[in-house]
């Protein structure tokens, strides 16, 4: 089944057929199923071999893996896919437990607010051509308090419209309590 990040790619996609698509995968073409979003790499559809995603993907996974490397091949060769590998020399990872401080829990209400109100305004701007006018002013107050470190101030009204306050935790049991997944400080 398609994730749901692949379904809002695809989304996306369709509502905005003429925008320049660049499509980032820590997965590349290690598995068909993974490509599912990827329809502007001309692959399946209209004037290929392939009707559907699905034809593709049937036609691929039975051939292995050999067939996966050549689509990796072909797709690096007309320069519609790069790939990367990184050095794991001298890595060495810990995991860390932190609680997140309020200033920290801001700059990421507010970047999530932001994110959810752009798709918005995107769906929006696509049907209508019509926009918020209280977006730009929205954006730029954003942007001043990204600039300076997410606000210095107190206040869990400045910023992107109406937060949550602290003190309003009703809305976190359907997260699985304690203030949706995140510790107070």
């Amino acid at each position: 089944p398609p994730t749901k990040v692949g379904l809002a790619v695809a989304e996306i996609q369709e509502l905005l057929p003429n925008a320049r698509v660049i499509y980032c995968s820590a997965t590349g073409v290690s598995d068909t199923s993974n490509m599912a979003y990827m329809t502007r790499l001309g692959l399946w559809g209209a004037g290929t071999l392939y009707s559907n995603f699905s034809d593709f993907e049937k036609a691929l996974d039975s051939r292995g893996m050999g067939a996966m490397e050549m689509l990796a091949g072909h797709l690096k060769l007309t320069g519609s896919f790069v790939a990367r590998t990184l050095s794991f020399e001298a890595c060495s990872f810990e995991l860390k437990d932190d609680i997140m401080t309020r200033q920290g829990e801001r700059i990421y209400d507010d970047a999530a607010q932001f994110w959810v109100r752009l798709r918005e305004e995107l769906i929006l701007g696509q049907q209508s051509g019509d926009h918020d006018p209280d977006y730009a002013e929205m954006l730029k107050e954003w942007e001043e308090r990204m600039a300076r470190g997410g606000g210095d101030s107190d206040d869990d009204s400045e910023g992107l419209g109406d937060l949550d306050s602290e003190d309003d935790d009703d809305d976190d049991e359907e997260f699985g309590g304690g203030g949706g997944g995140r510790r107070r400080a």
